[in-house]
């Protein structure tokens, strides 16, 4: 098998356009976002080959901001009835209030759901190489009805049919993935991910018990305040332990999270068939962890000097106010102006290359040789997802 997909992208130009639009984003109060990222888009797409063409991204921020118009006026008239509706459930007893909590959640989880698929479809009816367009078929509705009851039914298992919910994600949305008049069929079945996901979910199960465990074997802490557990984990000496643990067992679970992740991605690329070409990754933990482990550096410094600085405003604040708040709006706005840049430059573009680079076919040509046909492309833009802020690359 050969490499087909390459990124070429330029850093300075990234960072160029990512300070731009930031920039422009004060003034206008957010409203440039969608010329910001239409631009972003446009150059992203651009830097990534398939053979020897490049994509092109052909979205505009008019059919994103009229999307994200119809969307929060849809959006207002059913979260207004929804607090209604919440309303008189709370007065009909306190007792109902965490059904009213739960049915809030539920009610944002599905319309996450629904606008992650018309996310995707948007970003690919508007995607082409060589003038072909990719689109995605299937029904948002469907896909969240499907999402949403593998979920409950995760969330009941504690965790044994997350694999089937990666699975039916998988197999719905690649399946309905086409390009031109060809269509992506995608294999891959809810064993191969159980394969992958046991140990993480089995790991997961006895690192919950053991924290409850440790709260029922202390009758001190059943049903007492938080100042009193702490005490009580204090005076039975436990405290270093507890730490110590719980410290162990979230780098375990991270780890294993990441892990699966990884191997997720290898299986489910080597389950995708389009026009005969097969595929698969050779995407290597060890890169993903390299980058990860870099940007969370980077941050833990980052956070520590902005404490520092905080720390240093307080103390001058007392002698001189007036200094004090400039210096916190000015730092404020330095960090509004650099976050996004350092994630796109150290953790964005990274993870880029190194998926680009790690996938592999057997026909590289595969693309180039398609016949191309087109439907008919959504009329406006993600506006659902963009307002409930997963519009974001």
């Amino acid at each position: 098998m050969q490499s087909f997909v390459s990124v070429d992208i330029s850093r300075r130009a990234v960072a160029g356009r990512l300070l731009i639009n930031k920039i422009l984003g004060i003034p206008t109060l957010g409203f440039y976002r969608f010329w910001g990222k239409t631009h972003l888009r446009r150059l992203l797409w651009q830097s990534i080959k398939i053979g020897e063409d490049r994509l092109q991204y052909h979205g505009t921020a008019k059919e994103l901001f009229i999307g994200f118009l119809i969307a929060l006026v849809i959006m207002t008239v059913i979260f207004t009835g929804l607090g209604v509706l919440l309303g008189i459930i709370s007065l009909a007893g306190p007792q109902l209030s965490a059904v009213s909590s739960l049915l809030n959640f539920v009610v944002l989880y599905c319309f996450w759901q629904f606008a992650l698929y018309r996310l995707w479809r948007y970003r690919l009816s508007r995607t082409s190489l060589r003038s072909i367009r990719f689109y995605l078929k299937g029904r948002a509705m469907a896909y969240m009805g499907k999402v949403f009851i593998w979920s409950v039914l995760s969330i009941v298992t504690l965790g044994w049919a997350y694999p089937k919910l990666l699975a039916v994600r998988a197999t719905y949305m690649l399946n309905n993935l086409a390009f031109g008049d060809q269509d992506f069929h995608y294999s891959g079945r809810a064993a191969g991910f159980y394969k992958i996901y046991w140990p993480l979910i089995l790991l997961g199960q006895f690192f919950v018990a053991g924290i409850l465990g440790f709260l029922v074997i202390s009758e001190e802490l059943v049903g007492a305040p938080l100042e009193e557990i702490e005490q009580s984990i204090v005076h039975v000496g436990f405290l270093p332990q507890v730490q110590i643990a719980a410290g162990v067992g979230f780098v375990a679970l991270s780890m294993m999270f990441l892990i699966a992740r990884v191997q997720s991605f290898k299986y489910q690329v080597s389950r995708i068939e389009f026009a005969g070409a097969s595929f698969r990754s050779e995407l290597r933990f060890r890169k993903i962890l390299v980058i990860l482990v870099v940007m969370g550096v980077l941050g833990l410094v980052g956070y520590a000097l902005i404490i520092g600085i905080f720390v240093s405003i307080a103390t001058l604040m007392q002698t001189q106010p007036g200094v004090g708040i400039a210096v916190i709006f000015g730092l404020f706005l330095t960090i509004y102006l650099v976050m996004d840049i350092v994630m796109y430059l150290l953790l964005y573009i990274p993870l880029m290359k190194e998926i680009g680079k790690s996938l592999k076919t057997d026909d590289e040509d595969v693309f180039a040789k398609v016949a191309a046909t087109s439907v008919n492309s959504p009329k406006y833009g993600e506006g659902l997802a963009d307002a409930l802020d997963v519009g974001a690359f």
